[in-house]
């Protein structure tokens, strides 16, 4: 039985999990207890993986003489050390890493006296040759063999760190591809790219896929190593057409094909939208004007503006909405002074409340109304109100 018996325990490795490159730094952690009949003065460690004809010897990474750890005692050893090279051979992920620490009775032996031992002891981390670094320098996507075509031809350019094996069977680079109103990827929708993406021109793909005319797509690309990726998307367009109507009249498309169904209809447009008469829904009037909008409920959202003045020493006015609320979407107005001043309502002010001027609604769900309340410090003037809301019942 070999003169020095220890173990080894509280192992800490920062960073504590994931992957670790050659030449990227570990903090290392851990207690030597010995538990053998004489002291230890020495001892080193080294990264190591496998056993047997798996055996992989990565480097020594520390080494520490001139000690005495008594028999029955303990050491704390802390240090940081660089990650050896992985020899030839090695791959380009190394699992199963393991700290090996080996402990001498004197300071000056080494292998080949018989008071030493060796411990092994897991390291949380796998160790990689070096960074692959995988980047996609190009996604580009295009309908084929025209603008109207079902098919689409994607361009995609990729690249690895100098030096990598580009032969690694662990690398995947897939492209996906979804319905831009979609949430989620198909799992039948995708297509593994070969490492022809690594050249110079990168790799043309059509998928054997029918992109329907009248339809957006988000085409994915991803490219892995196993451990880092990248990510690139691009939108394929719908198919181009001037002005197209459903057959059903529940569509209208102006630069592409109209999408609308019966229990969806839409007028789309592929083009800005320039309204030179103006959008009546977006008007403020003192009558009550529907938005175009919905609240979460789907009930239609209405706007209506209330206009008040406040002279002499009144210093609450109730102004009457004419209408139910239900639920109160925006509040909010201006108070401009007989001076010029304007003020945005509600104003809080940071010190007297004198200056302040309130803005509230009551009687929600039935006949409602506004207040405005002024500090007693704020002069006369009048202002507006705007009141956005959805009506009750």
């Amino acid at each position: 039985m070999a003169a020095v018996q220890f173990t080894i325990s509280n192992v800490s490795v920062t960073p504590s999990s994931g992957y670790i490159a050659a030449g990227e730094a570990i903090a290392v952690s851990f207690r030597i207890n010995n538990t053998g009949g004489f002291a230890i003065h020495k001892f080193d460690v080294s990264l190591v993986s496998g056993w047997g004809a798996s055996y992989l010897f990565l480097g020594e990474i520390f080494s520490q003489g001139s000690i005495a750890i008594a028999k029955g005692k303990s050491h704390v050893v802390s240090f940081t050390a660089i990650v050896p090279e992985v020899p030839a051979g090695g791959g380009h992920i190394v699992d199963g890493v393991e700290a090996s620490v080996w402990c001498w009775t004197h300071a000056d032996y080494g292998p080949g006296d018989t008071t030493y031992d060796n411990v092994r002891a897991p390291m949380p981390f796998f160790a990689l040759d070096m960074r692959y670094r995988p980047q996609i320098l190009e996604l580009s996507a295009a309908r084929t063999p025209d603008e109207e075509a079902t098919d689409a031809a994607v361009r995609l350019r990729a690249a690895l760190a100098p030096g990598a094996n580009a032969a690694y069977e662990g690398l995947r680079l897939t492209l996906r591809w979804r319905e831009h109103a979609a949430a989620d990827f198909p799992p039948a929708n995708a297509v593994e790219i070969g490492m022809a993406a690594l050249g110079p021109a990168g790799a043309l793909v059509v998928p054997a896929f029918a992109f329907e005319a009248g339809k957006a797509y988000v085409l994915r690309a991803t490219f892995t190593d196993g451990v880092d990726s990248a990510l690139s998307e691009v939108v394929l367009s719908k198919s181009f057409a001037v002005l197209d109507i459903s057959p059903d009249g529940y569509g209208v498309g102006i630069g592409q094909y109209a999408t609308g169904t019966a229990p969806d209809p839409k007028l789309e447009s592929a083009y800005p939208a320039h309204f030179y008469a103006g959008i009546r829904q977006l008007d403020h009037s003192t009558d009550r004007t529907y938005t175009g909008a919905r609240w979460i409920d789907g009930k239609p959202i209405y706007r209506k503006v209330l206009q008040f003045a406040f002279s002499g020493s009144t210093t609450l006015t109730t102004l009457s909405l004419g209408d139910s609320i239900e639920m109160l979407v925006v509040l909010r107005g201006v108070y401009v002074l007989t001076g010029g001043s304007a003020i945005p309502i509600p104003r809080a002010h940071n010190s007297a409340m004198a200056s302040q001027v309130d803005l509230y609604a009551t009687n929600i769900g039935g006949a409602s109304n506004v207040g405005v309340r002024r500090g007693s410090s704020v002069g006369d003037g009048s202002g507006c109100v705007i009141v956005e809301y959805t009506l009750a019942g």
